[in-house]
């Protein structure tokens, strides 16, 4: 039997965490960053580590499914 590799648009949400002096700070900070791509973003760091970069994501997150109605369901290979 072959099986094939199928992918759709899904919406997650997460946490981020950033290291600032101030929630303004904080503000400006998430304000620079624009995700395209998380990989290097995810950190396991605890908050005490200094290795915590200034901006980070938790990861942990959740899947709500299809991002909308017309995201479609598409062959991927």
């Amino acid at each position: 039997m072959t099986t094939s590799i199928y992918r759709v648009d899904v919406m997650i949400c997460g946490t981020a965490y950033i290291k600032a002096s101030s929630r303004e700070v904080a503000q400006l900070i998430l304000d620079d960053h624009k995700i395209e791509e998380t990989g290097p973003l995810i950190s396991e760091h605890r908050f005490d580590d200094p290795k915590l970069p200034e901006f980070s994501l938790s990861p942990a997150m959740t899947l709500y499914g299809r991002f909308s109605a017309e995201s479609e369901i598409e062959e991927a290979n």
